[in-house]
Parts: structure tokens; C-alpha cells; sequence
């Protein structure tokens, strides 16, 4: 009995430890949805989530979390992102959607370990070249904003896997396009694009590349070198598009979706290609 009473002394011991957080040498929550909270302790915090907290401003004072990987500040009012974001070194998402912003920080290049940036459904114009700076940045989400161009600078991410450029007003693209090795998954449907650069051809991983609703009148013939692309959308790219014979190359392509007024000349698919009139 005694053994049974000791036993379970030691029991409630150790899940109030737990519960304070000093076991295993834990001090306090990781993850925080109340900013002042998360500041009694800022070296502690690994995650923020102040998402529709109605916020008007981020204050300077998060330059303070230092270990912080996770900060999600979706659907508020912010305008502006203070320069001192760019002091959270061990950043490695940071999630903007549906603020009011007009423009980046271009500290935002600081954050050497972002992984994953989302900066849709606000209101910019131009992206910082500095975001090319970001070398372990796999997925860049920037749709459903204003903007005219992309620098060049961001083509030249080593690891960029997902790009995400849909809802903006691109009326061109730049050549280093063809320099993003590890790029997988590009969208720019829904802008005012009138011409691709023929270094398009030369991204040697893409799967998913979704261009319809623009002002193509063509595509380059270099279209045809994209041999890993398993879905292409031109559905509603330009009323005159003309599709080359080299698309016939895509012979790992599963789905093409087109309109009924693209001409697409006589070539021969791989058998699982499906074709989609829209």
C-alpha cells in the first residue's frame, strides 16, 4: 500500500511538472495567439498566430523573439511591417494574407531561414529585391495583389519549389525566369501578360504551370523543351493564341486545358493526356 501511495505521489509530481512546463527543462508555452502574453517571455516563443486580431500595426517590440519560426498574421489591417522583422533570424514561415500592405520591408531579405512567404491578397505594387536573398525560401505566394513586375533577383532562389503569381497586373516576365532550377509549380493566371521570354523553356523541373486569362497572342517554341510538365492551363490566354508544334514534346503531360479559340495545331500526345475546352 505504501509502495501504491508512493507511486502515485510520484505520478502527480511529474504532471505537474508537465503542466507548469519544467519538465525536460521546458519554461513556458511555444505557441501564442495573445501578443502581450508571448512578450512576457519572448525567447520561449516559436509560434505567433495573430491572425483576424483586428491589428492596425506590428510593433517594434518583435524583434524580441529571436527563436520565433512561425508567425502568422493573416487578415488584419496592417499597412506597413516594421523594419525590426527583419531581426527574426529563425523565421522560417511568415504569413501577410489579407492585410493592406503597400509595400515590404526590404529587411525582410534578413530572414536567412524563411521557408515560406505569404504575401497575397494585399495591395503591392513592387516586391523588394532583398527577397532574393532568402536561399532556403521554397514557397513564394504574392497573388491577388497589384503587381506590374517581379525582380529579377527572386529568380535566382536555389530552392524555390512553388511560385504563386495569380490576380496581379504582370505585363512581362524576365528572362531569369529560366534560372529557378528547382521551381515545380508556377502560376500567373489572371494578369496582363503579353508575351513569355523564351528562357521559359529552360526550367527543367516544372509539373504545374497555369497561364490562362492573359493577353498571349503566341508561346515560344521553347514551351516545348518543359518535357516534366504534367498540367498546362492556357484556357482564355490571349483570343489569337497560337499553340507551336512543339508542345508536342510534353509527352508526361496528364492535362491541357485550352479554349475553343486556341489553335492547336495536329500533334500526337502521350496516351494519358487529357485536353479540356473551357
Amino acid at each position: 500500500m505504501k509502495h501504491f501511495t508512493n507511486s502515485r505521489f510520484v505520478l502527480l509530481v511529474m504532471v505537474s511538472l508537465l503542466q507548469t512546463g519544467f519538465l525536460f527543462g521546458q519554461s513556458g508555452k511555444k505557441s501564442y495567439t495573445n501578443y502581450q502574453n508571448a512578450l512576457k517571455n519572448p525567447l520561449s516563443v516559436k509560434t505567433l498566430r495573430l491572425g483576424f486580431q483586428g491589428m492596425k500595426e506590428l510593433p517594434a517590440s518583435i524583434s524580441q523573439f529571436e527563436n520565433l519560426e512561425v508567425l502568422i498574421l493573416n487578415n488584419n489591417h496592417l499597412h506597413t511591417l516594421p523594419p525590426e522583422i527583419g531581426n527574426l533570424k529563425s523565421l522560417r514561415k511568415l504569413n501577410v494574407f489579407s492585410n493592406k500592405l503597400d509595400s515590404l520591408p526590404r529587411e525582410i531579405g534578413q530572414l536567412r531561414n524563411l521557408e515560406k512567404l505569404i504575401v497575397s491578397g494585399n495591395n503591392l505594387k513592387w516586391l523588394p529585391p532583398e527577397i532574393g536573398r532568402l536561399h532556403f525560401l521554397k514557397e513564394l505566394s504574392a497573388k491577388n495583389n497589384m503587381l506590374e513586375s517581379i525582380p529579377a533577383e527572386i529568380c535566382g532562389l536555389p530552392q524555390l519549389e512553388e511560385l504563386y503569381l495569380s490576380i496581379n497586373s504582370l505585363k512581362a516576365l524576365p528572362p531569369e525566369i529560366g534560372q529557378m532550377e528547382a521551381l515545380k509549380f508556377l502560376s500567373l493566371d489572371q494578369n496582363n501578360l503579353q508575351e513569355l521570354p523564351p528562357e521559359i523553356g529552360d526550367l527543367p523541373r516544372i509539373r504545374f504551370f497555369i497561364l490562362g486569362k492573359n493577353n498571349l497572342d503566341r508561346l515560344p517554341k521553347e514551351i516545348g523543351k518543359l518535357t516534366t510538365l504534367h498540367e498546362l492551363n492556357l484556357a482564355h490566354s490571349g483570343i489569337l493564341l497560337e499553340i507551336p508544334p512543339e508542345i508536342g514534346n510534353l509527352k508526361h503531360l496528364d492535362l491541357l486545358t485550352i479554349d475553343v479559340n486556341t489553335r492547336l495545331p495536329y500533334v500526337r500526345f502521350g496516351s494519358q493526356t487529357k485536353i479540356v475546352y473551357q
